[in-house]
């Protein structure tokens, strides 16, 4: 479908300001208002707005019968809030395309968006896998989405991303908690594994910080992205190094081993197929636990 002439994004927050910028910037909307509680924009996301051209503009409300809405509002306020906005903006007006409502929570389905589907709406759900530490533009330039929901609003978030040069992940309908663990695996659990790793850096050189790991940390994800999980996997366990393993699990505290333990476990399962018989068992029996 063509992309939206008149687009409005509800939450003035990281995500949603890189959006309403990074679309704004994309010089194929008339319009794209991003949206706020307060009169005034916050004064973090004042410079990207009016960076981003004659085309984005900020407001407290929405504008009259927007093409395509996008929420960019926390999980548990987004089924509130599209209420809200289904009550502001009304049945959607049946032109040459449909009006489409999307969202950008992971977590959620497009049924999160009820109020405004009852309303004649096209619904569906949005997610970059991105993490956004703040707002700026260009963070979502070739991201992949996570898309899912009617067909109409599916292919609504298709062009928005083919506009961004990203790609587009068909989610499977129901599995939304899935995909949204899966990412959050991928990068909330990697800052955990960090912090982790700090700690016991930490009890080996006194004032060490997590910048002495960030190298290497960006090295094996480059080794899976260049080789795959399996062959991209290096250390002791990919090796099979049993008296490594051991070593680890004696100089761990109780909470520190039962991490290493289960995140053991994920990847011998990723690399089981380049090690002996034997040596997988053993690893298995030490990850295991007593």
């Amino acid at each position: 479908m063509s992309p939206p002439r008149v687009l409005a994004v509800v939450g003035p927050g990281r995500l949603g300001s890189s959006l309403a910028s990074d679309l704004a910037g994309a010089g194929v909307f008339s319009s794209v208002v991003l949206v706020g509680r307060r009169k005034e924009p916050p004064q973090a996301i004042a410079d990207l707005l009016s960076s981003a051209g004659p085309a984005l503009r900020y407001s407290d409300q929405p504008p009259q019968a927007p093409d395509c809405i996008v929420f960019c509002v926390p999980d548990d306020d987004l089924a509130r809030t599209a209420a809200h906005y289904a009550r502001l903006l009304g049945p959607a007006e049946q032109a040459d395309s449909p009006a489409v409502a999307l969202h950008v929570s992971g977590v959620h389905d497009h049924t999160a968006l009820s109020e405004l589907d009852r309303l004649g709406w096209t619904t569906g759900s949005w997610h970059p896998l991105k993490a956004l530490a703040r707002a700026g533009r260009g963070q979502l330039s070739g991201v992949t989405f996570g898309v899912e929901g009617d067909p109409a609003a599916v292919s609504a978030a298709a062009e928005l991303t083919r506009i961004l040069g990203g790609e587009v992940l068909r989610i499977d309908p129901g599995s939304k908690a899935s995909y949204h663990a899966a990412a959050v695996f991928a990068s909330n659990y990697l800052v955990a594994c960090l912090h982790a790793a700090e700690q016991q850096l930490k009890a080996a050189s006194a004032g060490a910080e997590v910048g002495a790991l960030l190298s290497l940390a960006r090295s094996a994800i480059d080794s899976v992205e260049r080789y795959g999980l399996e062959r991209g996997a290096t250390g002791p366990l990919a090796r099979g190094d049993i008296g490594t393993i051991r070593a680890h699990l004696a100089a761990l505290d109780p909470d520190s081993s039962r991490l290493y333990r289960a995140l053991g476990r994920e990847l011998l399962a990723a690399v089981e197929r380049r090690l002996e018989p034997e040596k997988v068992l053993e690893l298995r029996r030490l990850l295991e636990g007593p």
